[in-house]
């Protein structure tokens, strides 16, 4: 019972960062991550030995923090005139960043990729960004 206390303040933080995380991405697939997210929490692990707080905690950081790594990438891609965040969908996983979208020229698409590569906490970066030949 004290798990289930302890769970539910991290449980609204989660819900909260994917919500941050979620600009640029369609509604309907952040909706449908966030219910998955919060059934699993919900579901009791059978066959399972069960999860202490601390590792609980530590899995909701990872997603916590890869929300956070998202937004980040996604305000310093806004701060660049060239850049359109709208048209460039950031998706973050254990650090692990991937750009999928468009990018006026090939000099701004690299230059997307090095602003990802300078947030904290980015491991790597897939870049498949297309140039879309727009001026």
């Amino acid at each position: 019972m004290n798990a289930r206390h302890t769970l539910s303040p991290l449980l609204a933080a989660l819900t909260a960062a994917l919500a941050l995380g979620a600009c640029g991405r369609n509604d309907d697939e952040m909706a449908g991550r966030q219910d998955a997210a919060i059934s699993r929490s919900d579901q009791p692990q059978t066959g399972t030995a069960p999860r202490s707080s601390a590792a609980a905690g530590a899995q909701f950081a990872k997603v916590v923090d890869d929300a956070s790594i998202t937004s980040m990438i996604t305000a310093e891609l806004a701060r660049d005139e060239a850049l359109d965040p709208s048209r460039i969908d950031v998706d973050t996983s254990m650090g692990r960043v991937v750009l999928r979208g468009s990018a006026p020229d090939a000099e701004a698409k690299e230059r997307a990729k090095r602003i990802a590569q300078g947030v904290e906490g980015v491991k790597a970066v897939d870049n498949y960004l297309s140039v879309s030949g727009q001026s």
